[in-house]
């Protein structure tokens, strides 16, 4: 497990190829994020788990890009916020990522 804590109410927790992100991911989270090493994971990410993030822009949509081209099938995301959502929309990204709602994919990691 990885975890990196941004702030009081920000985090990012890595287990295996799941990534939970929660609080407020924007520039300086994501930042904080690649310094801590999370471009360095030996198992790439294909899940994130994003039901907890309380704000996104288009850092951690740049974030989400990242992780989706280190994969070759469309990253999951778990919970996107309708924010985030709309931001995916607005730069037709959709393709690029799986939507679910589906609790019980981000226990199965």
């Amino acid at each position: 497990m990885f975890v990196v804590n941004l702030s009081t109410e920000t985090a990012a927790i890595v287990e295996g190829s799941l990534l939970k992100l929660s609080g407020s991911i924007g520039m300086d989270s994501v930042a904080g994020l690649y310094r801590q090493g999370l471009t360095s994971l030996e198992d790439p990410i294909e899940k994130v788990d994003c039901r907890a993030i309380t704000s996104g822009d288009s850092a951690c949509l740049a974030l989400l890009l990242f992780l989706q081209s280190k994969i070759d099938t469309p990253l999951i995301l778990i919970g996107l916020p309708p924010s985030l959502k709309v931001l995916v929309d607005l730069y037709c990204l959709s393709e690029l990522f799986s939507f679910s709602e589906d609790t019980a994919l981000s226990a199965s990691h």
